[in-house]
């Protein structure tokens, strides 16, 4: 009969106690989410903070988070992490009162892009799990912006190099030393002479003078999304893998030439994010707007729009703008449409993914 009379007595205070967990309690319930930086390049590694706290005198028997990740964010592994299909990410908790966890999760970021990652659904309930609750919780300020892998400046070719460099070095002949227009930040290659030292001194970071040029160096880079000449609607893995490499080569390329000083913009026949059917086309940025460009580069789906030939043909190209065609191919139809840009007077060169410049 004793033992009866604690039975109940100890479901009865179950049940209270379970109502009251998951009826108030989750109130005092806090978690958040935060990765350490919000803009990483492809291949490298940075840190996700996740912090869970209990801010009442309750124990918590058990806590699951549940979210889903892009497979292109890698995770290491994690005591109480649970991984399924690379996407499905679970975590455990039992939380004491007054208690806050702290974990620090290693990620990796394979592939370019921009992700959102602020939902998640945090589970808890009683020690029986007859009391049981789900809370969803959106972070719309959780999202991080992967950059295209940048290559060595030694894995671009050379005739790429000796082209930006010649047509960053006609602003030397158009430039007036004594007309200055503004400020900036140094830049690797500015003259010593250009130092604007009492501006230096203010900021305590090397600034140097904008001089005034009758013509200021432009270069659009143009992408070809497409594999092949015949390639038509969605592309395989690997082919996409082969556009990737486009894409941080031509990355590559408008950074070395913005750091030369050219404004510098990119097009492709490739859409920006959900922008069905819409070609990608990047409006010229001032050197040391480095970031501004990679973010364009991050938001291009890999995914063709227009023949590449089409494509190029319905781009207003002025004749003061360099152009750079980046594909992953060569062939008579890619040396007609360099020759018929000559022609108009637009100076152009073709540079092929792991190939060489024409």
């Amino acid at each position: 009969m004793q033992i009866l009379i604690i039975v109940i007595v100890f479901l009865a205070l179950m049940t209270i106690y379970g109502s009251f967990l998951t009826g108030i309690g989750y109130k005092k319930l806090n978690l958040t989410r935060s990765f350490a930086k919000h803009t990483v390049y492809a291949g490298t590694e940075f840190e996700m903070i996740e912090t869970v706290e209990n801010d009442h005198l309750l124990i918590v028997p058990w806590l699951r988070v549940e979210t889903r990740m892009p497979s292109a964010l890698q995770f290491g592994k994690l005591e109480n992490l649970s991984i399924r299909s690379e996407m499905y990410h679970r975590s455990l908790f039992s939380l004491m009162p007054y208690q806050k966890i702290i974990r620090r999760h290693r990620v990796r970021a394979c592939r370019r892009g921009i992700y959102h990652v602020g939902h998640a659904a945090m589970t808890f309930g009683d020690i029986t799990g007859l009391f049981r609750k789900t809370i969803e919780l959106e972070n719309e300020a959780m999202s991080l912006v992967v950059y295209p892998k940048l290559v060595q400046e030694d894995r671009i070719p050379q005739a790429v190099l000796q082209r930006i460099g010649e047509w960053s070095s006609a602003r030397s002949m158009l430039y007036d030393p004594f007309m200055i227009r503004g400020i900036r930040d140094y830049l690797p290659g500015d003259s010593i002479r250009d130092i604007h030292w009492n501006a230096t001194a203010k900021s305590q970071s090397l600034q140097v003078k904008v001089h005034e040029w009758n013509l200021i160096p432009r270069l659009l880079v143009v992408l070809n999304g497409q594999t092949r000449e015949d390639q038509w609607g969605e592309l395989m893995d690997y082919e996409q893998e082969i556009v990737e490499r486009v894409i941080s080569l031509a990355a590559s390329c408008c950074i070395f030439a913005m750091r030369h000083g050219l404004e510098t913009g990119f097009a492709a026949n490739m859409p920006f994010g959900d922008a069905e059917g819409e070609n990608a086309v990047f409006p010229l940025s001032k050197p040391g707007n480095e970031e501004n460009i990679l973010y364009g580069f991050s938001r291009l789906v890999v995914k063709r729009t227009k023949r590449f030939p089409t494509f190029l043909n319905e781009i207003d190209l002025p004749n003061d703008c360099y152009v750079l065609i980046v594909s992953s191919y060569n062939s008579p139809e890619m040396q007609a449409l360099c020759s018929e840009l000559s022609t108009r007077g637009i100076q152009v060169s073709l540079c092929i993914a792991d190939g060489e410049c024409a």
